[in-house]
């Protein structure tokens, strides 16, 4: 025991148990080593950790899955940290003189002030997924607000435009590519068995799993109708109510983008145990019905994909349940409870 707690406990204190590589120690200077094995400012291909908490970051579970989802799965690859790499900061292709060549078709914009700005801030503006202005510094973005949290044209205009890296460029191109991909995808392989399933056709024998579960009182269909419309009612009351600057109608909206997405990105993470967000999406949605309101594209952004990916984590929490033969009106009522407390105890945190 003490043994485990050491294991899990004292890596989160220490950088270099956390993440580290032995070839950018062995070779610092080499910029060939640096961008491809580096832990910050590179790739970070074949890392080394001894801390548990990090496995499981990449893993997005401390569960073991099965060697056929392992091999599906980018992060069931000895490379794991290589494709997670590839997966959030997009493509790096090298010139001669190790530069990103999208340098070229995107950071054209902030090339004229590099004469003024320090080398060090520029390049670690160029690799970050932050945004900033024309100086290389962090975008101030309360500096073009209205009081009212609008946008304010004039004196973005005035301040400067927003500016990113191809980093993050990268990043939210594959973003839009994979939720593509996630429709087509189910449309072509299990198009048929969702139909089935929604007309409630096509039911599979008990296995044994679920044998053993008859035995428990299952949950009544309306205990879940009564939750959905009282937390629908009080969503939607929030953001009328309030100056979210979000219309009933655009929250009605809103909720139907997980509605359409949590069976096929559902499906996937069954199979692969990755989860593909509407992080990107509901943004760009967001963006374009409603221009310059902030508020309105966080509220979207937290109803659209946070109810995907929240009622996805509840699915999987039953699906756990069942196997380990938890009463589901016990998992039902503990899921419930634990999450009123973990929200009034966000609630409650200055």
């Amino acid at each position: 025991m003490v043994v485990c707690f050491g294991y899990s406990f004292f890596p989160q204190f220490l950088d270099i148990l956390q993440a580290t590589q032995i070839l950018t120690l062995i070779w610092p200077k080499s910029p060939i080593v640096n961008t491809l094995f580096g832990m910050k400012r590179g790739l970070g291909l074949l890392p080394i950790t001894f801390s548990y908490q990090t496995v499981i970051t990449f893993l997005g579970s401390s569960k073991l899955n099965p060697i056929a989802d392992g091999v599906r799965s980018p992060t069931g690859c000895p490379s794991s940290r290589t494709f997670q790499h590839l997966g959030w900061n997009g493509v790096l292709v090298l010139d001669y003189r190790w530069y990103n060549v999208c340098q070229k078709f995107l950071v054209e914009p902030i090339l004229p002030y590099r004469r003024v700005l320090p080398k060090k801030s520029f390049f670690s503006n160029y690799y970050s997924f932050t945004i900033f202005d024309n100086k290389g510094e962090k975008f101030d973005y309360m500096s073009i607000l209205t009081p009212d949290l609008t946008l304010d044209v004039e004196k973005y205009k005035k301040y400067s435009p927003l500016l990113q890296g191809p980093r993050i460029a990268l990043c939210y191109a594959l973003s839009f590519a994979s939720i593509s991909c996630v429709l087509v995808n189910a449309a072509l392989f299990d198009g048929k068995w969702m139909l089935q399933r929604l007309r409630k056709r096509g039911h599979s024998e008990d296995d044994v799993h679920m044998r053993l579960m008859r035995k428990y009182k299952e949950v009544p269909e309306w205990w879940y109708q009564v939750l959905l419309a009282f937390m629908f009612a009080v969503s939607l009351a929030s953001v009328v109510a309030w100056p979210t600057f979000l219309p009933w109608w655009g929250f009605i909206i809103t909720m139907l983008i997980p509605i359409i997405f949590i069976i096929p990105i559902g499906i996937i993470e069954a199979r692969t145990s990755s989860q593909i967000g509407l992080n990107v999406i509901t943004e760009f949605v967001a963006g374009y019905l409603w221009p310059g309101k902030p508020v309105a594209n966080t509220l979207v952004k937290i109803y659209g994909y946070m109810a995907m990916a929240k009622g996805l984590l509840f699915v999987g929490d039953l699906k756990f349940g069942h196997y380990m033969k938890i009463p589901p009106r016990a998992m039902f009522r503990f899921q419930i409870l634990g999450s009123f407390i973990s929200n009034f105890a966000a609630l409650g945190i200055p």
